[in-house]
């Protein structure tokens, strides 16, 4: 006779395996995703082991706990809407992450970025279950050799799908600007004397929106905490004000004699090369989250880099040996100009 403890704990995973593949197949439909959906399937089952469970116990009432009489911890309905909006939204970030690698690739590579979820799920639902146990009982008790668990097996299980995970190309839809024509007129202005000077930009707008929405919660928050805490209102004026600092992206300018790269309205300058100390200029493609790690200023062992979007640019090679990556939505004609300038047709 099979323990009903045992038949109980079939009968979870089952519901908690068929809940989370429904959800990620739905998500999979819904967005086209090149990046295999059960490899997200340990964060999504510790969600919905957290959510049954919790369910469970709010139908027997064992969410619900008094200490002196006094509820201290939240409803139930309460405690199951921020364990699920917390865990979507890690789950949702971690899908869009590893959605991102997958279409950057060009070789089968190991995702150790697609261990956020199960680590970040795990680390929610333990931390709100034993939350409960201590108002309940003083203590954390169960949850710290539960912890382990509940955090550790999803991540083990998720490198092992990592690994499992195949390649899945995409057709590559980049288009080479043919600069030829652009390069025919540069050498003539060049050698009658006249001034080049080229200038683009990147301005994102996902960094704008970013921008803008945090520096306006910064400004909520100052206004609200003005008369209780004045100094923390006065700080979080002056982080508010210093984000439009790097408001208006990355801008590059090229003249014959200096090649600079800018941030912000203020300009304030991330790379200044003599042209004359430029050695080799070449297009460059790139993968953003495997290479650099995700967008902005980056540098790894080989380089410096600076883009705020796409995976193309033009890589510069000084003289002394140091390279340095510059982002660029039109990276023939940004390299066609250094040439020119620096004396490489």
């Amino acid at each position: 006779m099979i323990p009903s403890i045992l038949v109980r704990f079939g009968l979870l995973l089952v519901v908690v395996a068929a809940l989370s593949i429904l959800s990620l197949k739905g998500v999979k439909r819904l967005f086209d995703l090149s990046h295999a959906w059960w490899t997200h399937l340990p964060a999504a089952m510790t969600l919905w082991a957290g959510v049954v469970v919790g369910g469970i116990m709010t139908a027997s009432g064992g969410l619900v706990y008094y200490v002196n009489n006094v509820n201290v911890v939240p409803g139930p309905w309460r405690f199951l809407g921020n364990l699920v909006g917390i865990s979507v939204l890690l789950i949702g970030a971690s899908i869009f992450i590893d959605e991102l690698w997958a279409r950057q690739e060009t070789r089968k590579t190991f995702n150790w970025m697609s261990l956020f979820d199960e680590t970040a799920v795990g680390i929610v639902v333990v931390a709100s279950f034993a939350s409960l146990n201590r108002a309940a009982h003083g203590s954390a008790g169960w949850a710290q050799i539960a912890g382990l668990l509940v955090i550790g097996c999803p991540v083990v299980v998720g490198i092992i799908l990592e690994l499992a995970r195949p390649y899945v190309p995409r057709e590559d839809l980049v288009q080479v600007e043919d600069t030829s024509a652009l390069e025919a007129e540069l050498t003539r202005r060049q050698a009658a004397g006249e001034r080049i000077t080229y200038w683009e930009a990147q301005n994102p707008a996902w960094m704008t929106a970013l921008i803008v929405v945090t520096a306006a919660a910064l400004a909520f928050g100052a206004a609200t905490s003005y008369r209780q805490a004045p100094w923390l209102s006065f700080l979080l004026l002056v982080l508010g004000a210093g984000l439009f600092l790097i408001y208006g992206g990355l801008r590059v300018s090229v003249t014959e004699g200096l090649v600079e790269v800018r941030l912000g309205m203020l300009g304030i300058r991330l790379l200044t090369m003599p042209t004359n100390e430029i050695a080799e200029v070449s297009v460059h493609t790139f993968a953003p989250l495997k290479d650099f790690g995700g967008y902005g200023i980056r540098g790894n062992r080989e380089m410096k880099a600076y883009f705020f979007r796409g995976n193309r640019g033009v890589l510069l090679r000084s003289t002394r040996g140091k390279k340095y990556l510059v982002g660029s939505d039109r990276p023939e004609r940004l390299a066609t100009v250094l040439r020119v300038v620096g004396g490489q047709q």
